[in-house]
């Protein structure tokens, strides 16, 4: 079946083959075409951040790392916005995320922000109080990274195989937070 070059949904199907492949930029192509088609669909916004997080993770050069970095942070907090409470699921994931990302620009405060938001959702609750854990860390404030991690520690007890950010870009397993928070 022709699908029409106008159609968002053609090209974000088009984005998912490409990001399930790891072609990443031409994922990122796809779906930039899709958000050109549809603005306002959160969704889009979430997997282009996605996609723009996932390729800073492997680019060598700070400058271009960065660059995604701070893209990926927009689009989440984009997507956040769009989602607003009607959503609550794609809201705090994408709150998350772009905690996580701020986390990853050392923009400590900005971090806090989103993932307090999430943390007060009962879906996002383990990972971001993972997350506000290493934030606290990076800040010095060990204690409070202590209780956050016992925390998440009692959340994942056996969950070791479990994808604890599921649908929301199923990176953080039960078994990689007990790593993490070993510290």
């Amino acid at each position: 079946r022709l699908l029409s070059p106008l159609d968002a949904a053609a090209h974000r199907e088009l984005g998912k083959a490409h990001f399930a492949l790891y072609q990443l930029e031409e994922a990122l192509g796809a779906w930039q075409q899709a958000l050109r088609l549809a603005p306002n669909d959160p969704y889009l916004h979430w997997r282009v951040a996605y996609c723009r997080w996932s390729i800073a993770r492997s680019d060598r050069d700070e400058a271009g790392r960065r660059a995604s970095l701070e893209a990926a942070a927009a689009g989440f907090e984009q997507a956040a916005l769009l989602f607003d409470l009607r959503v609550p699921e794609g809201w705090a994931w994408s709150r998350l995320w772009a905690g996580r990302v701020r986390q990853d620009l050392d923009e400590h405060d900005r971090a806090l922000s989103h993932l307090r938001a999430a943390a007060g959702y009962k879906p996002t609750e383990a990972v971001a109080a993972l997350l506000l854990g290493e934030v606290d860390l990076a800040i010095g404030d060990r204690e409070l990274a202590r209780a956050r991690f016992e925390a998440v520690e009692h959340a994942v007890d056996g969950l070791d195989e479990a994808l604890l950010d599921g649908h929301w870009g199923a990176t953080i397993t039960g078994a990689e937070a007990r790593v993490r928070i070993a510290v």
